[in-house]
């Protein structure tokens, strides 16, 4: 049974690193840059480009090894490493979304909450990464689920209904809709930056958990909606983005066609920009104008913010 009190006092070790142009190029091919041919994919791909610039949600890859080992804490010694899948993700950027290269990083982390949900645990993990002046660079904020570890809470849990799914916004309140095709070995590829879970890997773990094939990494989906946003809406220069944040609602499997939905309700702050994104099984292409067929909504909740004094086309 997990002890909540030992896994909040648990010391995670500082963890350094140092990302170059290999691992910008290597993270951007991992989320599907280039496999369009697109001439203003070209930037996050030759280092040698005059406007050679990182993607933002690259930011994960200095924190990940820190949210691995707090599910190895004192305390969640009764969590099952395979039951675990990431549930939300949130990345906020001191400095911009301009992530540095060639300069050692170091990422601080601690297990920052663990709430029982009947069926599983909701550990967060917040990891803190500084440059080599002691300033804080960007946060990592890693939600993760661990199923069938929950029922330690002495706290009575009634039945709370689940929220309807959100639909389509509005289409007057839409910014950007984009259909992306993810590739059979999109999660092969998109391990290498870091994120080496078997179940995104390996048939035989990926059919014990009950799926037909290994999944798509929920961060590689929140990456590949990153990519749209600041290539679209923000003219490829990340530096203005503020924060992105967003829930793995169901899996997205290798080959998928993604709808990545951009838009802004009422009310909502001009540096607000909401987003979701809705699978379909195979290649369905946006000029069939058959929206019907993306019908299992991947991301939800997801929200970025942009400095309005930036570049940001909105």
């Amino acid at each position: 049974m997990i002890d909540v009190p030992a896994a909040l006092r648990c010391k995670l070790d500082d963890d350094k690193t140092t990302l170059t142009w290999k691992d910008a190029v290597l993270y951007a091919l991992g989320v599907g840059m280039g496999r369009r041919d697109k001439e203003e994919e070209r930037r996050y791909l030759y280092e040698m480009d005059e406007a050679f610039v990182p993607l933002p949600t690259l930011a994960f890859a200095p924190a990940f090894p820190l949210t691995i080992a707090s599910l190895q804490a004192d305390g969640l010694e009764s969590v099952d490493p395979a039951a675990v899948v990431h549930g939300e993700s949130e990345m906020i950027f001191h400095r911009g979304g301009a992530i540095p290269l060639n300069e050692e990083l170091t990422s601080k982390g601690a297990i920052t909450a663990v709430e029982d949900k009947g069926s599983g645990a909701l550990i967060t993990t917040t990891v803190d990464t500084f440059d080599t002046f002691g300033r804080k660079v960007f946060s990592n904020i890693f939600r993760n689920f661990a199923r069938g570890a929950g029922g330690f809470s002495k706290e009575k849990r009634g039945k709370s209904a689940r929220p309807p799914p959100p639909s389509l916004p509005s289409p007057s309140h839409v910014l950007l809709s984009e259909v992306v095709h993810t590739y059979d070995d999109q999660a092969y590829l998109y391990r290498l930056s870091g994120d080496y879970n078997p179940l995104h890997a390996d048939f035989n773990i990926a059919n014990a958990v009950g799926y037909e094939r290994p999944i798509l990494h929920g961060l590689c989906t929140l990456g590949i909606c990153a990519a749209s946003l600041v290539t679209h809406m923000m003219g490829g220069d990340p530096a203005p983005l503020r924060s992105i944040k967003a829930r793995f609602s169901k899996p997205v499997i290798p080959g998928d066609s993604l709808r990545v939905v951009f838009y802004r309700d009422s009310g909502d702050s001009a540096e607000m920009v909401r987003f979701q994104c809705w699978a379909a099984k195979g290649r369905v292409e946006e000029s069939r104008g058959d929206s019907s067929a993306f019908s299992r909504l991947v991301v939800t909740d997801g929200v970025a913010t942009i400095d309005r004094a930036g570049k940001a086309k909105l």
